[in-house]
């Protein structure tokens, strides 16, 4: 009898225990990744996250930019927001449900924060891609996202004359957005909040392309030209080479060269992220003259950027640190928002723009913040613990390959 009392005491105390267990962490917020399993980088910073709208103002060029960066949560309240996406003609009303606070007063505790700039891709918007900008604002960065002009989904991309201005202008908005954050910086409601002196830029598809280009990438379109006039079934064909002159003369130059075109780099840019880039308007030399820390995002599964094209070009990139993290047939898209972050696209019946034919897009989206953040962490704050999940001994992933150039 004394035996099963000793042992009805034992079991009450285990049950005890688990049941503290139980409620203390249902009574502490735990950070975790966009799914509970996400990798240590991909994990929830300490910072809460605000997020505002602006416009950076030019006459030529004006863009309209979300931010977002570490905030204040004195109250402690749940990090929700509706980023609203309205481009009329073609998007209306589309919602995006993310976690931050919408014009949050700003943590000034460690800053000032390195910037980060991301560019959308043609027919895109700077909404697209909350998970990754969401995920750096945690971990201690500013970052933006802008629309940029001629290149929404509110153009119309099916003339192929609508396509060409974006080579030079969306390059050129990296260094817009790096003023503004300047100014932002000096005497606007992000005063002492943003180090323009440690600055990355990236982007997706087109936007990638861009960010490669911002960062000392040349372009080389006579090599474009003879590609198409040898047969090669590209779009960059309709896209770029029938108007290789006004290109030109959008530079102010006479011609087009012969060999590289002229460069828009800034050198105020310190690292950067392409994700699915297009690569052949840099021909043989152009992604040569790239000499920051560079890191890819590549799928085996993208029919637009095949894993032929980026095994050409990454190895001729100039920087002495360059990564690559390819996703195992994954596809184009597979950086843009999940439908748990846009559900409208389910009940609209456009599941494939928000979903991957192979992967869990959550799962995707949490190597990618744990690739993204490390590499930021150690190129804009010298973190040498971020750069271990770079070497050949690291912990790798099921279909994920990192690759050093």
């Amino acid at each position: 009898m004394k035996r099963n009392t000793f042992f009805t005491v034992l079991v009450l105390i285990a049950l005890f225990a688990v049941n503290n267990t139980i409620f203390a962490q249902e009574n502490e917020e735990e950070s975790t990744g966009i799914r509970p399993d996400a990798p240590s980088y991909a994990i929830r910073g300490p910072y809460a996250v605000g997020t505002m709208e602006m416009v950076v103002d030019n006459d030529e060029r004006p863009l309209p930019f979300t931010i977002w960066y570490p905030a204040l949560n004195p109250d402690n309240l749940e990090q929700a927001h509706t980023y609203v996406m309205n481009y009329p003609g073609a998007l209306v009303g589309l919602e995006a449900l993310g976690h931050a606070l919408f014009e949050a007063d700003p943590n000034p505790a460690d800053g000032p924060y390195p910037l980060f700039i991301y560019a959308h891709g043609f027919g895109g918007v700077r909404a697209g891609y909350i998970a990754f900008m969401e995920q750096l604002a945690s971990r201690g960065f500013v970052a933006i996202a802008a629309d940029h002009v001629g290149t929404t989904i509110a153009v119309d991309l099916s003339s192929p004359d609508a396509v060409w201005p974006a080579l030079y202008t969306v390059p050129q908005d990296f260094s817009l957005l790096i003023d503004y954050a300047d100014v932002l910086n000096s005497n606007g409601l992000l005063k002492s909040m943003i180090d323009t002196e440690r600055v990355a830029v990236g982007g997706h598809s087109a936007g990638g392309f861009s960010s490669l280009i911002a960062a000392g990438g040349l372009l080389e379109l006579n090599y474009l030209a003879d590609e198409c006039a040898n047969g090669a079934q590209l779009n960059d064909c309709e896209f770029f080479v029938p108007y290789l002159q006004e290109i030109a003369e959008s530079l102010g130059l006479d011609a087009p060269p012969e060999g590289l075109w002229p460069s828009v780099r800034d050198e105020r840019i310190d690292a950067v992220i392409p994700m699915a880039p297009d690569q052949v308007l840099f021909g043989t030399e152009g992604l040569g003259q790239v000499s920051v820390p560079s890191l890819y995002f590549v799928g085996s599964g993208d029919q637009l950027i095949p894993p032929d094209v980026y095994n050409t070009w990454f190895p001729t990139l100039g920087s002495e640190t360059a990564y690559m993290v390819e996703l195992e047939n994954a596809s184009h898209s597979i950086y843009v928002n999940s439908c748990d972050t846009i559900p409208m696209m389910v009940d609209w019946g456009a599941f494939g723009v928000c979903a991957d034919p192979v992967w869990d897009r959550n799962r995707a989206h949490d190597v990618i913040d744990h690739y993204l953040t490390a590499f930021l962490l150690w190129q804009l704050n010298g973190d040498e613990d971020a750069a271990k999940i770079f070497e050949a001994g690291a912990e790798r992933f099921p279909g994920v390959n990192v690759i050093n150039k």
